[in-house]
């Protein structure tokens, strides 16, 4: 009766307090338990490059879309580029025949296939190898991107709009439309959003130091401005990575609005400079695997070599690129980069390497020339998103003017400047790739204008010889053009950037191992019967030039700090971007 349901009421209770008990028990014993490593823990490790091989611009660096392995293009002591495969379930490096001269590969969205630029051309290939195949032309290509309907869509030079082709081949159409009213001159970068329709790309010229970000369709003319960025973006798990602020961030962004939804985080600063304009930094797979390279940690110093004896003194250190001595001796112009896709002129003292900013423009300045007076300089801007040269007073004006903007050329330098207003300079057109060509009067006349790739034009001091660096026969050698007979030779051996001494009139140049070479012109000898000698070996020479009377050597060289030349690998970015490593 009662009694007996009193009883088990107690009982009930009593049960219901112990059964409390085990389980604060057993929630102590929980919260108190050793934990083991969870899946998904943010890792980072780097990756050796191959033997002998460096890397060479940013975006040559790519993560397969399934985060399982990274292709990247790698450049040999010759120059010479080609696409390799590092998987990350392997201990190899495996290069892939026929990508020689391989360029910016961007993955297949099933992350089978690579599509790269070499040669003026789109190709692709199979992860495993197997035959190249020539999708369409590309002029000078500047980024592409794979979605999973089979499309790529690519920019094909530095000028003009994106363009799109499917994989298989075919004839290309414009992707996008170029703003010319706004200023707007190329879009590049192109990478697709999961729908396999949308994609993002960069415009350019620049504006203060940045780029606009776009998204365009596949179907409509329509874009959507994003926000400014400093280089290409790439997607993964529902954010964007890009640069700003000479930081690699990341920022989330919806795929549905197109629009961020939320503030940047920084993922690691960039001590690198350099690269194409607006050139992405990093790549990102879908699951968040992150990889960029260490592209910039080489020590860039400028060096006074002696020709002879090898003796050295360091004149500056950063990056420096081109470097030409005035007629005088006393001073030095060269490029300095000073982000990615900015560089500015700078004049040096030649003997306590104190620097001045000489120019102070956006994009690229590059190749400084001096006149034969030494009153001005010569030098190609990007300025204005297209090529031209200019001229500028050394003694204190700062009006410059532009002496020739060439219509066809994607990319533009001078090399050599000598009295009555002739300039020797270097183009890439659309079709016929790298030549030499002089300005006369004003006017450009083509001096070696061929399918190889022909480079670095050096005219003499009395004018009659212009020397230039030629692939023609299939590696690099020296030519000379004997300008009043137009005859060519070509130098024995190796050679590469050909430079005048000024007051001896000998020829310099240097082989693919950092080598130099001093050729003596003799009367009544051809250019390839001149006597040469060898001279000290340098290293990796970014630009060089010689002092009047060819005794010393002022090199730009670039080499490593010590440590290897690596790609730097971020897995689960997300849970890095929340938790930290």
């Amino acid at each position: 009766g009662a009694r007996r349901r009193r009883t088990l009421r107690r009982v009930a209770a009593w049960t219901a307090a112990v059964a409390a008990l085990a389980l604060l028990a057993a929630g102590a014993w929980w919260l108190r338990r050793p934990q083991a490593p969870g899946p998904g823990h943010p890792m980072q490790f780097t990756l050796q490059l191959p033997a002998g091989q460096h890397l060479h611009q940013y975006a040559n660096v790519v993560v397969s879309p399934d985060g399982s392995a990274i292709a990247f293009a790698s450049i040999d002591s010759t120059g010479r580029s080609a696409l390799w495969i590092r998987r990350f379930d392997g201990r190899d490096n495996v290069r892939i025949p026929g990508t020689e001269g391989a360029q910016y590969p961007f993955w297949s969205a099933d992350s089978r296939d690579i599509g790269f630029f070499s040669d003026q051309q789109l190709k692709r290939v199979g992860v495993d190898g197997g035959r190249v195949r020539v999708v369409c032309r590309a002029a000078l290509g500047r980024g592409g991107s794979w979605s999973g309907r089979g499309d790529i869509v690519f920019a094909s030079s530095t000028l003009g709009p994106l363009h799109r082709v499917r994989a298989e081949g075919g004839t290309p159409v414009p992707a996008s439309m170029v703003d010319s009213i706004d200023g707007e001159v190329s879009h590049r970068w192109p990478c697709f959003l999961p729908d396999g329709d949308h994609f993002l790309y960069v415009s350019t010229p620049g504006r203060s130091g940045s780029y606009d970000l776009y998204v365009g369709s596949m179907h409509t003319d329509r874009r959507v401005y994003v926000g400014p960025v400093e280089s290409g973006a790439d997607y993964s798990s529902g954010m964007l990575v890009y640069v700003m602020n000479h930081t690699l961030e990341a920022r989330p962004f919806s795929t549905r609005t197109l629009r961020w939804t939320g503030e940047p985080v920084p993922i690691l600063d960039l001590p690198g400079l350099g690269g194409s304009v607006a050139e992405p930094h990093a790549s990102v797979s879908q699951n968040g695997t992150l990889v960029s390279s260490a592209l910039a940690v080489r020590s860039s110093r400028m060096e006074w070599i002696d020709a002879s004896s090898g003796d050295s003194r360091v004149l500056a250190v950063g990056p420096y690129f081109h470097p030409q001595i005035s007629p005088d001796g006393r001073r030095i112009a060269a490029e300095r980069v000073e982000g990615t896709g900015r560089s500015n002129i700078v004049l040096l003292d030649a003997v306590t390497g104190a620097v001045v900013r000489w120019t102070a423009a956006r994009g690229l300045n590059r190749g400084p020339v001096w006149s034969p007076a030494g009153d001005s300089i010569v030098f190609s801007s990007n300025r204005t998103g297209r090529y031209a040269l200019y001229v500028r007073d050394t003694r204190g004006a700062l009006a410059e003017r532009r002496v020739y903007a060439p219509p066809g050329a994607l990319l533009l330098w001078p090399n050599d400047w000598r009295s009555g207003g002739l300039v020797a300079f270097d183009a890439y057109e659309a079709g016929s790739g790298y030549d030499v060509w002089e300005l006369r009067g004003g006017s450009p006349v083509p001096v070696a204008r061929t399918a190889a790739r022909e480079l670095s034009g050096a005219l003499s001091p009395d004018g009659r010889w212009l020397a230039f660096e030629s692939d023609a026969s299939g590696r690099a050698q020296v030519y000379v053009v004997d300008r009043r007979t137009s005859g060519q030779y070509v130098l024995p051996g190796d050679g590469l950037q050909p430079r005048w001494a000024r007051a001896t009139g000998r020829l310099f140049y240097h082989t693919p191992a950092g080598r130099f070479v001093e050729a003596t012109p003799v009367p009544g000898r051809p250019p390839n019967a001149w006597p040469s000698r060898l001279l000290v070996r340098a290293g990796v020479v970014e630009g060089y030039d010689v002092d009047p009377q060819g005794r010393r050597l002022l090199c730009c060289l670039s080499a490593p700090t010590g440590a290897p030349e690596e790609i730097t690998v971020l897995a689960n970015l997300p849970r890095a971007l929340t938790h930290g490593l």
